[in-house]
């Protein structure tokens, strides 16, 4: 974003190559999505030299006196010390660390690895307000919170399970008609951002009962908004959206922005509970998970996800019947997978088909 592709290495910050330098972030954060999805470690491999520049561009930006990341500019939060910048820095870079290790690189797996633990440390150091319960919006302003600093501290695993409650508790003071405020600073009348309550949404179903309902809260409020108007409805996610519920057209015209789409996989991954394992395992969905939990605590009956894997389709499908939760899982042969249900999990694998009756 925003460098000149006549250059070998653009990831290196010299000639003003870098307009919206925090996009590198988000960039590296979609590389190792992708790469999650997909499995495609032989197209990694051939661009690997590249995206180990792309990292050691993004470690050179850690401020050595607070250990925080301090950019030329920004865009999902302040450019110097944020924990917007800092937090979505540590899943970044916890994600290249991952994508390293399943290609062997285990050198530059701990150099990743080593840069994020050293973030996480100064970002709780440094932003981490305990009168407030909640991450400062930037070290310079220690008063304030933002909606993509509150999301991506949580979501990077910069937060311990206090931090996790007590930060989505404050989060609440940003809370509009139909979405979350960018930050502290913000007016009521500022449209609202997909983008940054897209950081925020997973936060809430990785806290407890007490915070899914915000988040269903956020998906039927602000991705609600998209599709109860047919004059409005444009069937993609919009890039602002007015606290009335209206398109943001006042600021840009998108109508289908794909960096609004975070109820999307949200739903599937969270609420229906169909996810990758964590780590390399999970790489492809060559193992799985299936955690209804929340879509059960949400008051759910039934749901239902299908995800297409490098191995073929996975699907799910669960309802409640006469006080019974009943699974039925469709999966690849050759992948593995958990039920995980309060505190009862069980192991599947060798088959394509899977019906499981766990008491509620």
């Amino acid at each position: 974003m925003s460098y000149n592709p006549a250059h070998e290495t653009p990831f290196i910050g010299a000639g003003g190559l870098l307009g919206q330098p925090d996009y590198q972030i988000v960039g590296a954060m979609a590389f190792y999505e992708y790469v999650r999805q997909t499995n495609d470690l032989d197209w990694v491999r051939s661009t690997w030299h590249k995206w180990k520049l792309h990292a050691e561009y993004l470690i050179s930006e850690i401020n050595s006196t607070d250990n925080l990341i301090y950019l030329a500019s920004g865009f999902i939060g302040p450019a110097a010390g944020s924990s917007a910048e800092s937090c979505a820095f540590v899943q970044a870079i916890k994600g290249m660390s991952e994508v390293a290790e399943a290609i062997g690189d285990a050198e530059s797996a701990r150099t990743f690895n080593l840069a994020a633990d050293q973030v996480t440390n100064g970002i709780n150091s440094h932003l981490w307000n305990n009168n407030l319960g909640a991450y400062a919006w930037q070290v310079s302003d220690p008063s304030s919170i933002s909606t993509a600093g509150t999301g991506l501290c949580i979501t990077s695993g910069v937060a311990s399970p206090n931090q996790i409650l007590r930060s989505l508790s404050a989060v609440d003071s940003l809370k509009n008609e139909i979405g979350y405020m960018d930050a502290s600073s913000s007016s009521t009348s500022d449209n609202i951002s997909p983008f940054t309550n897209g950081f925020l949404l997973p936060a809430f179903f990785m806290g407890n009962s007490s915070t899914y309902e915000a988040g269903l809260s956020l998906i039927k409020g602000l991705w609600g908004a998209m599709r109860d108007d047919i004059h409005t409805m444009s069937g993609g996610s919009w890039e602002y959206v007015k606290p009335s519920g209206e398109p943001g057209l006042d600021w840009f015209t998108s109508l289908s922005h794909p960096w609004g789409g975070a109820a999307t996989y949200v739903l599937t991954e969270y609420v229906t509970g169909l996810r990758a394992e964590k780590g390399v395992a999970g790489f492809g969905h060559r193992a799985w998970i299936v955690a209804p939990e929340v879509g059960i605590d949400l008051g759910l009956t039934t749901a239902s996800a299908d995800v297409l894997t490098p191995q073929g389709l996975l699907s799910v499908q669960w309802e409640v019947d006469n006080g019974h939760l009943l699974v039925k899982i469709k999966a690849p042969v050759n992948t593995k997978g958990t039920i995980v249900f309060r505190r009862r999990q069980e192991h599947l694998e060798g088959r394509e088909q899977y019906d499981v009756s766990i008491p509620l």
